[in-house]
């Protein structure tokens, strides 16, 4: 727990917060 968790939650954050719903 850590690294893997803190990238997941990265990946999340940037994805609600594009406009692109097929953000990679």
């Amino acid at each position: 727990m850590g690294s893997t968790a803190f990238r997941n939650l990265e990946f999340l954050v940037r994805y609600i917060d594009s406009d692109d719903p097929f953000y990679p």
